[in-house]
């Protein structure tokens, strides 16, 4: 695969976890958050680690 798609294919992916994270932070409109604190860090971490993988992909893909 050329470098740019990775790269491209890396940009879409950290967008994702990007997205997933400031979803899980939302607010309802008196300012209360819609997941549990426990929620938001699960989901943090998990954004994190797919965030991690998509680099690790990345960096095979522009070494090979």
């Amino acid at each position: 695969m050329p470098i740019a798609a990775s790269l491209a294919r890396f940009i879409a992916d950290a967008a994702q976890c990007d997205s997933l994270i400031g979803t899980a932070h939302h607010r309802d409109t008196a300012g209360a958050y819609l997941f549990s604190s426990a929620d938001r860090s699960h989901i943090t971490q998990a954004a994190f680690l797919n965030l991690f993988i998509a680099w690790e992909g990345f960096l095979e893909e522009a070494f090979s």
